[in-house]
Parts: structure tokens; sequence; C-alpha cells
């Protein structure tokens, strides 16, 4: 674990949302909204199971998240009809999931805004859905901007300028808990990042902390 740098000098916090600010519980929600829109009763284990690795895959294949691309993409990789209408279906769902709130979240956030500095999110999934889960948490009021994967999808280097742009890379630092999209991402732009493992589930080399506490005092 490499030690955390001095953050005073940094003006604007990266967030990543998912597993780093909210943990969502989506299962049920899915479970019952896919077996409903899809009447697949019986295998939607199997559906489940194959369509968070179709989502990772095609945040790799393309560079953003559209209605109508990631609806063609499912249809084909899922073999069978994800239409646009089940994907906005599915986008307004997640946004009445029930998210727990990380322990120091709030508290942190509170404390960079009384410091002055700009506060983003940078997420994958659909600006609705996030915009619509932080306010729902009660941390959509530190947050200055959401950049979503409708714009660029992490890790690619756009997504990170672009959240970047109004202050810099070298102004900018980023915390989240994928090591590839949160960390590894943000430094080959030159970024500084810090990867939040709760669970000391890496063993990499990196500047890594167990809880958002870690970063009090250091800015």
């Amino acid at each position: 674990m490499e030690r955390i740098d001095d953050l005073s000098q940094y003006k604007q916090f990266i967030f990543d949302l998912d597993n780093t600010l909210l943990f969502g519980d989506f299962k049920l929600l899915e479970e019952n909204y896919f077996k409903e829109v899809l009447n697949i009763e019986d295998d939607i284990e199997i559906f489940l199971d194959s369509l968070r690795p179709s989502l990772s895959e095609y945040e790799v294949l393309f560079p953003r998240y559209s209605i109508k691309t990631l609806s063609k993409y499912l249809s084909i990789k899922l073999n069978m009809e994800i239409t646009p209408t089940i994907i906005e279906g599915w986008i307004d769902l997640c946004c009445n999931t029930k998210d727990k709130v990380e322990e120091n979240a709030i508290e942190l956030l509170s404390d960079l805004k009384n410091k002055g500095k700009n506060i983003v999110i940078l997420t994958n999934w659909f600006e609705k859905t996030q915009v619509e889960r932080l306010k729902n948490s009660g941390l959509l009021k530190y947050i200055d901007k959401v950049y979503s994967g409708e714009e660029y999808t992490k890790p690619s280097s756009l997504a990170y300028l672009n959240a970047s742009y109004k202050y810099g890379i070298k102004n900018c630092v980023m915390i989240g808990d994928s090591y590839e999209k949160d960390y590894i991402g943000p430094r080959t732009i030159g970024m500084y990042s810090i990867l939040y493992d709760p669970e000391e589930k890496r063993k990499y080399e990196c500047t890594t902390i167990k809880s958002l506490a870690k970063i009090k005092g250091r800015f």
C-alpha cells in the first residue's frame, strides 16, 4: 500500500458512485422487472448472471452508453429482444433502489465543500438513474456535476479528461473502487488516483484506502 499524498493541492475531487459512495441492491428489483417484461420466469437467474458481464463487455466495446446501442447489443448478446423501451424502464427502475451510503461519505463531502473543493461524480451508468439515487440518499447537494457514461465510459481517457477539463488533470484526484476504471485509468493520463478497497480485496501495489475517513485531514 502506497502512502496517500497531501491532497490540499487538488481543486477537484472526482468520485466513482457505485460501491464507493453508494451501495445499491438491484437484484430483487431487476429480477421482478425482467421476469415481467421478458416473460422468463424459469430462466431469470441465468439471464441476470449473463446481464452484468454483458454490461462490462459493452463498456469495453463502446465509448459511451446510449439506449439504442445498448438495446441492440444486449439483444444480440443475450439472444432475446431487449427493446429501447425495456432499457428505459430499467433506467427508471434503478432510480428506486434502496442505497446504503458509505458511512463517512456525508462528512467527507461536507468537509470538502467547506474547504472550497469542487466535487464531481464520474460514473458509467445513465445520468438519470445516478442523479436520482444521489438525490434520494441526500448526497446530491454536495455534488457540483455528474458525468455519466452517456458522455464517455471509464476507462477511456476521454472520460477523465472530460470530468477534469475545468481544472486540468493535475488539479484533480479520482477516488473509486475499480482498479482498472478508477485507479489505473486516471493514472494513464497523469491524474492522481486512490483505490477505495474497504475489504482489502486488491493486492496490487497502489494507493489504497479502506474507508473514506482516511482522506480526511489530507486536504
